[in-house]
């Protein structure tokens, strides 16, 4: 309306200027009085005003001009009009863009085809209005950012500065109005608005404030797709850019997701409307990538994006030594993942090592070898690169010289449940080796890696050895398992004849131990000599030595008692070339001793005080040949049993945890040990490296 009164009042202005005409017919304007407020209420205001003369022009169109500033134009005013020629006293209602208590002013207008005339405005207090209606919004049927909509109603303000349009949960950026007319306007949409509503409900909540009335409306909008174009052949460097070309891929919210690192985000070098660039960084490469991008609130998949360029190995590289924390290997090679050292990885083959590359540079790595705890472990590996899974063309060759490494593992046997109550008692019997785990007896083949259960017998004790395992030369190995019995513990003693796998219970010895100082057989007859019997509230220490006829089964007391110490801990005993010897800890708190057992006397000589103040963690000293190895929880020495020269084992492996009572063997000069919950070690001496001592 407004460029129609423009023009009118352009055409009048130019018959005003004309020179053609030398002459001018007679013309009179239109006269009527000041506006008056004919009725006010909260719905609207019915403005009203008179005729006084038509003139002699013809009228177009007559109305009401209102605004909240004094400066009254048809730029910041509301126009309330009809078409034609008044009637003596016009009056027309406006109903919208007034607030309660607001002063506002008023004229009325008359437009002939001269121009408009105006009259002076007057004042008037609003009491409110009904404001706009609204109907409806139509959109495009897939709508994009800086798209225009259309919104249908009644009552709408004709002043655009009325005007103040947002998407509720986006930065306020007002929405240009663009087009206005009686029942409907036209706006455009900003150049980025959230699309959280529109992926949880599928609508945009709009506000609308016109004219002095809000009003906030979820209307259903749907949201264009997006196009991808995928390059098949697409591949990049490790530290290189990834772009995904396409249209439409603007996003309030953006970010690139692997699918297989979903918590991972990638750095994003630029997102723009047909294309998308983002680093290659990811910290576990594989071979093909595929990702996930997050465009106005859906995440779209596209699978085997891009693939890289492996790494690679020099060819012939060999590696000897020790593994664990803090170990350090060079490999040397080319095209290594530079921005973080853990990321690139290692394939070592066979199983059983982890390896991390802690330093990384442009044409050589230095890696962390461990064991992983799980595997066991073999004495030669291969390395090989393997970033984005692919593995490098060459491997380099590790040889370990470890003296321990994870063996074998048996869970169909023994399971992987661990109790702490749990003792191994390793025990051998002439070329045989054996186990006795739990109530279970365990024959263990080293050279197969076979652990094999030979007997399973239910006692009230949790273990069957739990007191004591120890071998005689006929091939039998005899156990003792704690029961208890109100308020203190008894033995119960077991044979099992390892040629025949029978087992069977012995009579209970005569005197109430617990635990035994001294356990050994020699000439046909089971010794236990002092020890303690353990009750609830005190262990008492017993000197008396009883001894059972293996084959009578008769209990015998020894006149000779065993002398008294104030220790608790066990002596192990174990026979080399037919003689039967001790080693342990008689006095607490000093290093341990090597007696020899005289078959005449049935008594104990110390032969040698030895340079071990640990306690024995194993139920049996391993030997192999003429050395005897000790192993415990503060060193751990070798003994010629010839010459009984001690020697100090300096890189005994850390593998292994002598927290609990091992269950050791040899065989064909390796040591093996059972730790319970977790594996079977071997042990080669031909590693140690030694000190005199």
């Amino acid at each position: 309306m407004k460029n129609q009164f423009l023009i009118f009042f352009l055409f009048g202005l130019f018959l005003l200027l004309a020179c053609e005409k030398q002459e001018f017919e007679p013309r009179t304007s239109p006269r009527f009085t000041l506006t008056y407020v004919q009725s006010i209420d909260s719905k609207g205001v019915e403005f009203a005003a008179n005729m006084i003369d038509y003139g002699s022009e013809s009228i177009l169109e007559h109305g009401f001009i209102y605004s909240d500033s004094q400066n009254l134009t048809l730029e910041n005013g509301e126009v309330v009009s009809r078409n034609g020629k008044p009637n003596k006293q016009f009056k027309i209602r406006a109903n919208h863009s007034m607030i309660e208590g607001r002063v506002y002013y008023v004229a009325a207008y008359l437009l002939t085809p001269s121009g408009i005339i105006l009259s002076q405005f007057i004042p008037f207090v609003s009491k409110g209005s009904q404001g706009f209606i609204f109907n409806s919004i139509s959109t495009p049927n897939e709508v994009y950012y800086g798209d225009t909509i259309t919104v249908h109603g009644s009552n709408f303000s004709s002043n655009p500065a009325n005007y103040e349009i947002y998407i509720l949960g986006t930065p306020q950026i007002k929405m240009e109005v663009v087009e206005i007319s009686n029942n409907s306007f036209k706006a455009i949409l900003p150049p980025m608005f959230s699309s959280t509503e529109i992926k949880e409900s599928g609508t945009l909540r709009f506000f609308f404030h016109i004219g002095g009335k809000e009003l906030e409306i979820n209307w259903p909008i749907k949201l264009k797709e997006p196009t991808f174009e995928i390059d098949t052949n697409l591949r990049v460097n490790f530290e290189g850019e990834v772009t995904i070309k396409g249209d439409y891929l603007e996003s309030d919210i953006q970010y690139v997701r692997f699918l297989d690192e979903p918590y991972f985000d990638p750095q994003i070098i630029s997102w723009e409307k047909d294309k998308i660039v983002f680093k290659a960084n990811k910290p576990s490469r594989k071979k093909r990538e595929s990702i996930g991008i997050h465009i106005r609130g859906k995440i779209y998949q596209l699978e085997n994006v891009y693939t890289y360029y492996g790494s690679q190995l020099e060819p012939n590289q060999e590696l000897k030594g020790e593994i664990g924390p803090g170990s350090r290997f060079e490999l040397k090679g080319s095209n290594f993942i530079l921005g973080s050292a853990y990321s690139n990885q290692l394939l070592i083959e066979p199983s059983g090592i982890n390896g991390n590359v802690m330093e990384v540079h442009q044409d050589r790595i230095l890696v962390e070898l461990n064991f992983n705890g799980i595997d066991p472990v073999s004495r030669t590996s291969f390395i090989s690169m393997y970033n984005a899974q692919l593995k490098s063309n060459h491997s380099a060759k590790l040889t370990l010289d470890t003296p321990t490494l994870p063996y074998s593992r048996h869970e169909n046997i023994v399971g992987t449940d661990y109790d702490n109550l749990d003792l191994a008692r390793g025990i051998n019997v002439g070329e045989k080796t054996f186990f006795v785990w739990r109530n279970k007896i365990l024959e263990f083949n080293a050279q197969q890696k076979k652990l094999i259960e030979i007997k399973n017998t239910q006692i009230s004790s949790h273990n069957l050895g739990g007191a004591f395992t120890v071998s005689s030369p006929d091939g039998k190995i005899y156990m003792g398992s704690y029961n208890r019995e109100y308020y203190w513990e008894y033995l119960r003693i077991f044979e099992f004849d390892t040629y025949n796998n029978s087992l069977k219970e012995l009579p209970r010895p005569p005197h109430n131990v617990s635990a035994p100082r001294y356990v050994y057989v020699s000439e046909n007859h089971l010794y236990l000599d002092g020890g303690f019997t353990r009750k609830i509230t005190k262990d008492e220490e017993i000197t008396d030595r009883y001894r059972i006829n293996l084959h009578s089964s008769q209990w015998e007391k020894l006149e000779m008692e065993s002398q008294l110490t104030n220790h608790n801990q066990m002596m192990n005993t174990f026979y080399f070339k037919d003689k039967l010897y001790a080693i342990g800890n008689l006095i607490p708190n000093e290093n341990q001793i090597l007696q020899e057992f005289d078959k005449n006397t049935l008594s104990w000589t110390t032969i040698k005080d030895l340079n071990s103040s640990g306690v024995l963690k194993t139920n049996q000293p391993c030997i192999i040949g003429d050395e005897l190895f000790l192993f415990n929880d503060r060193d751990q020495i070798k003994i010629n049993m010839s010459t009984l020269k001690e020697e100090k084992i300096n890189n005994f492996s850390n593998t292994l945890s002598w927290n609990k009572i091992s269950g050791t063997i040899t065989s064909k000069g390796k040591i093996y040990t059972y730790i319970p919950g977790l594996m079977i070690y071997e042990t080669d001496p031909e590693f140690f490296y030694y000190d005199d001592l």
